[in-house]
C-alpha cells in the first residue's frame, strides 16, 4: 500500500511537471549533462520500450536518474498502473490513448526525432497529426547522443508544452518554472510573480530599473579616460604654443612670389610661412585666403598704366613682413575699329514659298575690263542662301552665275530658257539678284547689266539691256517680280576705277519705268557710286539688304517684312556708312511683303 501511494505521489508529481522539464541540452559551454536535465526530460533519455536503457551512449542518462530515484514507469507494480494498459505481446508499458496529454502523446507517436513506425504506436501518431501536432517529427538521426536527446527534447518544448502549460493552473505553472523555459514564458504572459518558496504575487505595472553591465561601465570608464587624457594633452599642446608666441621674434617669411598679367587682369601668387603661424595675409589691401602648405594666389585689375602691388603677412605674435610688386599690362592699348555682324541666313525662320524662283547673278572680275566690283561674287553667293533661308525660295528653283559662269550666253540662257520655261503663269513669284558692274549709254537714256565677257565700249552689242531683261520677265506673266541690283550706271566702280577710260566725268542715268508687278531695288542713284563695305568683306548695298532680311528691317515686329520697311532700313544704314554719297532707291509695290517669319 505505501508503494502504491508513494507511487500515486511520484505520478501525480509527474502529471504536474508534464513537459515542463524539459531544460535545454545545450548551454553556454555546449551539450548540457544527465545532471542538468529534468526529470521528465531525463526518463525520456533513460529508457526504451519500459526498460532502462543498455546502450553504452544512453546509460549515463539512466544511471542518473536511478541517482535520483526516479523509476520511470519501469518494473512498476500493476496497481500503480491504473492510468495505462499492458500491451501483452510486446510487454510494455503504453499509456492510455484516451486519457493521454499532448505531451505523452507526442512522446508515444516519435521516436528519434521521427515519426513511430511501430504498428502499436500508428494509433498514437494519427492523433497527434489529426490534433495538428507536428512534434517536430524531422531530427537529424545521425547525430550523437547528446545532439539527438537535446533535438528532441527541444523539439517537444517548443510543440507541445506550449499547448499543455496554457491549461495549468497558476501554481502548476510556477511549480514547472525553475526546470522549464516554456513555464517561464508562460508566466510572464500571465503576469506572475513566482517566488522560490512557490507562492504566487502577480507583478506590478513598473518598469524595472534599467541595469548596467560590468564590461559596460568598464568599456565607458575607459572612454572617459581616453578623454581626459586627449584633453590634456591638447591643452599641453596649448601651452606650448602660447609660449612659442610669446617668445616669437622672427617675421613673416613671403618668398616664392610671381606676377602675371592677362589683359587687364593680374594675377600675383606666392608663398608665406611663419614658425607660430600665420594670422592674416593681405594682397593690396584685400585679406587673402592661404592653403595649409602657405600657397596664396590673388587676382587684381590691371590699369592702363600698371600699379603697384604690396603684400603684408601678420603672424599670431602679431609681427608682420612686407613684400612690393608692380604689374603691367602685357599688350599696348588698341585703337577704335569698326566691325559690323557677320551675315546669319539660319536665325529666324521664315515661311517656305515654293512658287517661287530666282535667278542671281555676280560678277567680281571681267573679261574685257581690269576694273572690278569687289565682292560682288561673295554677295550672289550669300544671297542665295538668303534666297532659300528668307525668301523660302526651293533649292531647286534657284540658277546661280558666278564671274566666267555669267558669260552674256549664260544670261540669255537662264533669262530666255530656264526663267520662261520655269514660271507658271499668274502663280510664280519671281527674284532677281544681279551684283556687278552697271553701264549707261552716253545720253543716259539706257542702262546696260555687264556680264562676265561684256565690253564696255559696245554694250549694245556685248551686254544686257536693263530695258530687255524686265521684257523679257514680264513676258512669261509671272505672278510677281522682285530685282535687287547692286550696280551703278554712272561708269564708276566699287574701287577707284573707271569702267571706260575716255569718259572724263560719271554720267547721270535717267529714272525709267518698270512693268506692272514689278518691284525694283538699286543701289545707288543714277550718277553714284556703289560701293563696297570693306569691314563686312561685301558690296554695302547687298550687305544691310541680307540683314534687313534677318528681322533687322521688321520695324513694326509684325513678324513680316515689306518692300518699304526692308528699302527704309537700307537706305538708312547705306547712307550713313556712306557719308551720303549713295542713296539707294525703290521703285514699285512698296506694300508687297517680301519675308514671312514663322
Amino acid at each position: 500500500m505505501r508503494i502504491f501511494t508513494n507511487f500515486n505521489f511520484l505520478f501525480f508529481c509527474l502529471l504536474l511537471l508534464n513537459g515542463c522539464q524539459t531544460t535545454a541540452l545545450y548551454n553556454d559551454k555546449g551539450p548540457a549533462k544527465p545532471s542538468e536535465l529534468g526529470s521528465l526530460s531525463l526518463c525520456n533519455i533513460a529508457t526504451r520500450n519500459g526498460e532502462w536503457e543498455t546502450r553504452p551512449e544512453w546509460v549515463r542518462y539512466a544511471q542518473e536518474a536511478r541517482r535520483r530515484g526516479l523509476n520511470c514507469g519501469v518494473n512498476t507494480s500493476h496497481e500503480a498502473q491504473t492510468a495505462f494498459k499492458t500491451t501483452p505481446s510486446a510487454g510494455i508499458v503504453t499509456p492510455n490513448i484516451n486519457t493521454v496529454s499532448n505531451k505523452q502523446l507526442c512522446q508515444q507517436a516519435t521516436f528519434k526525432g521521427g515519426w513511430s513506425t511501430q504498428p502499436r504506436k500508428k494509433q498514437y501518431v494519427q492523433k497527434a497529426k489529426r490534433l495538428g501536432l507536428d512534434c517536430n517529427a524531422v531530427v537529424n538521426q545521425n547525430s550523437n547522443p547528446e545532439t539527438q536527446s537535446a533535438q528532441l527534447t527541444n523539439s517537444r518544448r517548443f510543440n507541445t508544452e506550449e499547448t499543455i502549460f496554457s491549461d495549468y493552473s497558476d501554481l502548476a505553472v510556477c511549480l514547472n518554472v525553475s526546470e522549464s523555459l516554456v513555464a517561464q514564458r508562460e508566466a510572464q504572459l500571465r503576469n506572475l510573480n513566482c517566488q522560490n518558496d512557490g507562492s504566487i504575487s502577480t507583478n506590478q505595472n513598473t518598469s524595472p530599473a534599467p541595469t548596467v553591465s560590468t564590461s559596460q561601465l568598464t568599456a565607458a570608464q575607459k572612454e572617459a579616460d581616453r578623454l581626459r587624457n586627449e584633453l590634456a594633452a591638447l591643452k599641453a599642446e596649448q601651452e606650448q604654443q602660447q609660449q612659442t608666441i610669446n617668445s616669437d621674434t622672427r617675421v613673416p617669411l613671403i618668398d616664392q612670389l610671381a606676377a602675371n598679367t592677362s589683359g587687364k587682369q593680374g594675377i600675383i601668387s606666392g608663398r608665406v610661412r611663419d614658425n607660430t603661424g600665420i594670422a592674416e595675409l593681405t594682397v593690396d589691401g584685400m585679406v587673402v585666403q592661404v592653403q595649409p602648405d602657405g600657397r596664396f594666389e590673388h587676382r587684381t585689375f590691371v590699369p592702363a598704366d600698371g600699379k603697384q602691388v604690396l603684400i603684408e603677412a601678420t603672424d599670431l605674435a602679431g609681427l608682420t613682413s612686407q613684400k612690393q610688386l608692380s604689374l603691367y599690362r602685357d599688350a599696348a592699348i588698341q585703337s577704335a575699329s569698326i566691325s559690323f555682324d557677320s551675315l546669319n541666313p539660319l536665325g529666324k525662320r521664315a515661311a517656305k514659298n515654293r512658287d517661287a524662283l530666282a535667278l542671281i547673278v555676280g560678277v567680281e572680275t571681267y573679261e574685257q575690263t581690269p576694273a572690278q566690283a569687289i565682292y560682288a561674287d561673295s554677295d550672289a553667293k550669300m544671297f542665295r542662301d538668303y534666297a532659300t533661308e528668307k525668301l523660302g525660295i526651293p533649292d531647286n528653283r534657284i540658277e546661280t552665275l558666278i564671274n566666267d559662269g555669267a558669260e552674256l550666253t549664260d544670261m540669255l540662257r537662264s533669262i530666255k530658257n530656264w526663267l520662261a520655261r520655269s514660271v507658271k503663269q499668274d502663280k510664280t513669284d519671281v527674284y532677281v539678284f544681279f551684283a556687278g558692274h552697271g553701264l549707261a549709254s552716253d545720253d543716259g537714256e539706257k542702262m546696260y547689266l555687264l556680264p562676265y565677257d561684256g565690253a564696255p565700249q559696245f554694250l549694245d552689242r556685248t551686254a544686257i539691256l536693263r530695258d530687255e531683261l524686265f521684257s523679257d520677265i514680264a513676258a512669261a506673266n509671272p505672278r510677281s517680280v522682285t530685282v535687287f541690283l547692286d550696280t551703278c550706271y554712272s561708269g564708276t566702280t566699287r574701287g577707284t576705277d573707271m569702267l571706260v577710260a575716255s569718259r572724263p566725268i560719271a554720267i547721270r542715268a535717267k529714272q525709267q519705268n518698270i512693268p506692272d508687278g514689278f518691284t525694283v531695288f538699286t543701289a545707288a542713284g543714277g550718277d553714284q557710286t556703289a560701293k563696297p563695305l570693306e569691314e563686312a568683306k561685301h558690296g554695302m548695298f547687298s550687305y544691310f539688304l541680307m540683314k534687313g532680311m534677318e528681322g533687322d528691317a521688321d520695324s513694326n515686329n509684325d513678324n513680316q517684312i515689306t518692300a518699304a520697311e526692308l528699302h527704309q532700313y537700307v537706305e538708312q544704314n547705306v547712307v550713313q556708312q556712306s557719308g551720303g554719297s549713295q542713296v539707294p532707291e525703290l521703285q514699285g509695290d512698296a506694300n508687297r511683303v517680301l519675308v514671312r517669319f514663322q
